[in-house]
C-alpha cells in the first residue's frame, strides 16, 4: 500500500484503528501497522491503538495529493466525475428513502416489502454505477480499494445486516459513498459546499 492511500482514508476516518484502516484500504494489518510506525516516527498521525493525522500529517496529505492531481487526465476524470455527479443524485434519494417514508417519517422498518424494494432499488442504481466506477479506478488507480468495499456493503445489506446501507460508523454503502465523493472532490480541487450550493454534493 502507498501512504497517500492509508493518509487520505485516516483524514476520512478522523479517528481509527489500524484494523479498520487494513479494511479500508485492504491492505493487511502488519502492513498497516508498519506504515504507521513510520508516520508516527515522521510526526504525520499521533496516537496509539487509535490514530489520527497531525498537522504535519496534513500538510504531507495536501503535498502528496497536489503531486497525485498533477498526474492525472483532469479532462478524463471530469468526465467521469460528472457520470459519477448523475448517480450521485440518486443514491442520495435512495438513501434518504431508507432513512424516511415517503409521508416525511422516520423510517421503523416495520415495512419489510417497502424496505426490500429500497434494497432492490439501491443494487440497481450500484449496478449502473459500476462501469462509472471502473472508469475511475482506471484513471485514478489508488481507487482500487473502492469497487472491494462496495461489494462488501451489498453482500452484508443482502445478507440481512441493514446497518450497511448507511451505518455511518461502518463501511456501510453511504459511508463508502461519500469517501469516494471526498477522494474526488480532492483530486478535482473542488470544494464540497461549492458542489452542494451547485445541488452536487
Amino acid at each position: 500500500m502507498d501512504e497517500l492511500s492509508l493518509l487520505q482514508v485516516l483524514r476520512m476516518k478522523g479517528r481509527s484503528t489500524g484494523t479498520v484502516l487494513a479494511a479500508a484500504t485492504g491492505a493487511t494489518e502488519s502492513d498497516v501497522k508498519r506504515h504507521l510506525d513510520e508516520l508516527r516516527e515522521r510526526g504525520a498521525v499521533a496516537g496509539g491503538d487509535v490514530v489520527r493525522l497531525t498537522p504535519e500529517g496534513q500538510q504531507m496529505l495536501a503535498a502528496l495529493v497536489d503531486a497525485e492531481r498533477r498526474g492525472i487526465d483532469r479532462a478524463a476524470l471530469e468526465v467521469a466525475y460528472r457520470s459519477f455527479d448523475e448517480v450521485n443524485t440518486e443514491v442520495k434519494a435512495t438513501v434518504s428513502a431508507w432513512q424516511t417514508t415517503p409521508d416525511g417519517e422516520i423510517n421503523d422498518h416495520a415495512d419489510v416489502d417497502y424496505d426490500l424494494r429500497v434494497i432492490a432499488r439501491l443494487v440497481a442504481v450500484h449496478e449502473r454505477f459500476r462501469p462509472v466506477l471502473a472508469e475511475l479506478v482506471r484513471l485514478v488507480p489508488r481507487l482500487h480499494h473502492y469497487p472491494v468495499r462496495f461489494d462488501h456493503a451489498l453482500t452484508r445489506v443482502r445478507e440481512g445486516d441493514h446497518g450497511f446501507i448507511a451505518r455511518p460508523i461502518q463501511d456501510s454503502y453511504h459511508t463508502v459513498w461519500f469517501e469516494l465523493h471526498e477522494d474526488l472532490l480532492g483530486l478535482l480541487a473542488l470544494r464540497r459546499a461549492d458542489e452542494a450550493r451547485a445541488g452536487r454534493a
